[in-house]
């Protein structure tokens, strides 16, 4: 089973950064991702969300400043991603 490449914690919230290789015009490119969950025991058995509470989201705030610095020495090989959209309040 495919494991991150690294982890980081705050309380019961997590933030897990995987790598996925992919050959694009003959050069491999890295890719990263980073995936926030919190984990919660349920009938003793320990279970985990992408459901956060209100008060999750200063440890959100954290570890992704954390994942965010450690990909800086990798972000030169990301794709491009459109980060101008259109907010709405719901």
């Amino acid at each position: 089973m495919p494991k991150p490449e690294k982890t980081f914690r705050a309380g019961p919230v997590t933030a897990s950064v995987w790598a996925a290789c992919r050959t694009e015009n003959g050069e491999v490119i890295k890719r990263y991702t980073v995936r926030i969950q919190r984990s919660y025991k349920k009938d003793g058995t320990w279970k985990n969300t992408h459901v956060l509470f209100a008060n999750d989201l200063p440890n959100v705030a954290l570890l992704a400043l954390e994942a965010y610095s450690y990909l800086g020495p990798h972000k030169g090989k990301q794709p491009n991603t459109n980060n101008n959209f259109n907010q709405k309040e719901v």
